[in-house]
């Protein structure tokens, strides 16, 4: 899985201004698929929560549509704890999200 957080940036979804990920998820037979955006902290008041692994699988089957069993990788690292927030993921010293963050 590779990502990159905007963080600000004015664009064309909903809730653009707040910090969030644009996901890519490399299938198995090589093609790269992204997924609707994804935000890093939660913001109540505006009815959006952080994402968490869980999350991101969910995504992944709902999108793409897949009915065998899978599992995320990020820098190497499996991701198989569902409950995991994407911002608190670090592998080898690097967070997830750390590209293109401003």
């Amino acid at each position: 899985m590779r990502n990159r957080v905007n963080k600000g940036l004015k664009g064309g979804h909903e809730h653009e201004d707040l910090p969030h990920y644009h996901l890519w998820v490399k299938l198995p037979s090589g093609k790269v698929k992204e997924l609707h955006e994804q935000f890093e902290r939660s913001f109540k008041e505006r009815d959006v929560s952080a994402v968490t692994v869980g999350n991101v699988i969910q995504l992944v089957e709902d999108e793409i549509g897949t009915d065998k069993p899978f599992t995320l990788f990020w820098n190497g690292k499996k991701l198989d704890n569902p409950n995991v927030k994407l911002r608190k993921i670090v592998v080898d010293g690097k967070k997830f999200g750390c590209i293109n963050r401003w």
